[in-house]
C-alpha cells in the first residue's frame, strides 16, 4: 500500500492512512460544486475524484 492508496471501508483505521486523507481533502473540495450541480453532472464529478486519485498513483483497496 502507497501513499495514494484510498482503502475503503469505515473507521479509525482507515481515516488514518495518507491516501484516505487525500481523498477526503479532495472531496471537500468538490463538495461544494457537487452540492449545486445538475443530478446528471454528479456522475461525472464523481468520476472526476476517481481520476485524479488514479492519476497520482493511487489505488482503491480493500481490506482482505
Amino acid at each position: 500500500m502507497t501513499e495514494n492508496d484510498v482503502l475503503c471501508g469505515r473507521g479509525g483505521g482507515t481515516y488514518s492512512t495518507m491516501g484516505n486523507r487525500h481523498f477526503i481533502a479532495l472531496v471537500r473540495d468538490f463538495q461544494p460544486t457537487y452540492l449545486f450541480a445538475l443530478r446528471r453532472e454528479k456522475p461525472l464529478m464523481a468520476r472526476s475524484v476517481v481520476l485524479i486519485i488514479r492519476n497520482r498513483g493511487g489505488r482503491f483497496l480493500r481490506r482482505d
